[in-house]
């Protein structure tokens, strides 16, 4: 089980591996010597723990009279783990063993793999390549933390038109340590020759789609909504949502997109991908007055039956 560590370049092996030879192939160390950077951390964890998920909630209710009542809330939520699950086969097949990263391209566009070679290694022992840096298949920051939302809302209710409710709320979030796929290790500046030599690490390759917990995003939003039922038998419902969301870089983990600069991917600040400035919704169910017990009904019961239960149903 492996992982890229690029805060200091190195790359963490839960356990050693055997020497490769003629009877021992991957998982194997080519050689039998680690190469320089690679270290192994049987008392470490390629994903360290957090302690500080501590998820405070605090809300209010206040009524100002017999029709009017304020509410508001906070709230802290944290995402365990959230997409970090789909990574545990790049630990668990990455250098010194083969099975992830050789496989990758099998098959594209058609089939080329051989039941001889079903990794299309070549002839010969299946052994890894002499290091694992040449590799970019989208390891993660091993001090990655679970990203958290700050949740609140404040707003009035109040009963209008008899039977009604109008709930005016402002309804936003602020979201932190979410994951950005970023090129890890990437150049540092521009310039002419082979970028990989200005970049932190330059015996590493560029990492496509390393993921670190240091995105940010918000939400805010003004919601208004109105439900009740008339003596007449007409029931409604009506929402409407007018909002912004924030981020920087990729909308959702998963995206497989990329900022234009990995080291300040602040600048890649704009309008979500999944805003809905304008959100309206409405419903209504109108009972009709025929059957018994309405407006109009029959002194036979079988009438009744047939023209009574009857409702009108509309939704926009």
């Amino acid at each position: 089980i492996g992982d890229m560590d690029l805060s200091n370049g190195t790359y963490i092996l839960q356990e050693n591996a055997p020497a490769c030879s003629s009877t021992q192939g991957a998982p194997c160390i080519p050689g039998g010597v680690l190469p320089p950077h690679v270290v192994v951390s049987p008392n470490d964890r390629i994903i360290h723990n957090t302690y500080d998920n501590i998820q405070p909630r605090f809300g209010f209710a206040y009524q100002l009279n017999d029709k009017t009542v304020v509410r508001g809330a906070w709230g802290r939520f944290y995402d365990n783990w959230a997409a970090v699950i789909g990574f545990g086969a790049n630990f668990g097949d990455s250098w010194p063993t083969v099975t992830y990263l050789s496989d990758s391209n099998l098959n594209v566009p058609y089939p080329t793999a051989t039941a001889s070679d079903p990794l299309g290694i070549g002839s010969g022992e299946i052994v890894p390549a002499p290091n694992p840096f040449q590799y970019s298949d989208g390891f993660l920051d091993p001090h990655l933390p679970n990203p958290y939302s700050n949740q609140y809302n404040f707003g009035f209710q109040r009963g209008w038109a008899g039977n009604s409710e109008l709930t005016v709320n402002y309804v936003g979030s602020t979201n932190h340590r979410e994951m950005l796929q970023l090129t890890g290790n990437a150049a540092l500046t521009p310039g002419p020759g082979d970028p990989q030599l200005r970049a932190p690490y330059p015996y590493i390759a560029a990492q496509q789609g390393y993921v670190q917990g240091i995105g940010a995003s918000n939400y805010n939003s003004l919601q208004v909504s109105s439900q009740g039922r008339t003596s007449s038998g007409l029931t409604h419902t009506l929402a409407y949502t007018y909002s912004k969301g924030i981020d920087f870089g990729c909308d959702t983990y998963g995206n497989f997109c990329d900022v234009q600069d990995p080291y300040h991917w602040q600048k890649d600040k704009g309008v979500a991908g999944w805003d809905s400035t304008h959100i309206f919704s409405g419903s209504f169910v109108y009972e009709l007055p025929f059957g018994k017990g309405h407006r109009w009904s029959s002194d036979n019961g079988f009438a009744n039956y047939v023209i009574g239960g009857w409702q009108l149903n509309a939704i926009a």
